[in-house]
Parts: structure tokens; C-alpha cells; sequence
């Protein structure tokens, strides 16, 4: 799979998951975990594990770390 078609999945349906987590009263990060479990190697496998564990591992470090950073701030 291409870096960028990869990166462009994970974006809008990280957005979108956010979007719909917010109109049905969850927290936006509620909706990012739940469209990373469901894209996930393990579950749908839309994006394979070698190219998370390869050339995306900067962007799951730094997406962990935005997530966290959110999830410290509501508390």
C-alpha cells in the first residue's frame, strides 16, 4: 500500500470517527480509538502491520502522544 493513500485513510477516518463520537455525546478521542481498533491489523487489516511497523512508526509515536495529550487535558 502507498505511505501517503495509507496516511490519507487514517486521517479521514480518524476525522470522521472523531465527528460521529462528538454527535452522539463521546468524547472525539472515544471515536480515534475505536476507528484505529477497527482498522488495525488485528481486526479489518486495512492498513498492514509491516507498513505500521515500518514507515509509519514516526506517525503512531506522534499520534499516541496527541492522543495522551488530549486525554490529560480532560482530566
Amino acid at each position: 500500500m502507498n505511505l501517503v493513500l495509507a496516511i490519507g485513510i487514517l486521517i479521514i477516518t480518524g476525522f470522521s470517527g472523531g465527528l460521529l463520537a462528538r454527535k452522539i455525546k463521546f468524547p472525539r478521542i472515544s471515536g480515534y480509538i475505536i476507528i484505529g481498533v477497527l482498522l488495525s491489523p488485528s481486526l479489518l487489516n486495512v492498513i498492514p502491520s509491516e507498513l505500521i511497523r515500518g514507515e509509519l512508526s514516526v506517525v503512531t509515536d506522534i499520534t499516541l502522544g496527541i492522543i495522551a495529550y488530549l486525554i490529560g487535558g480532560r482530566l
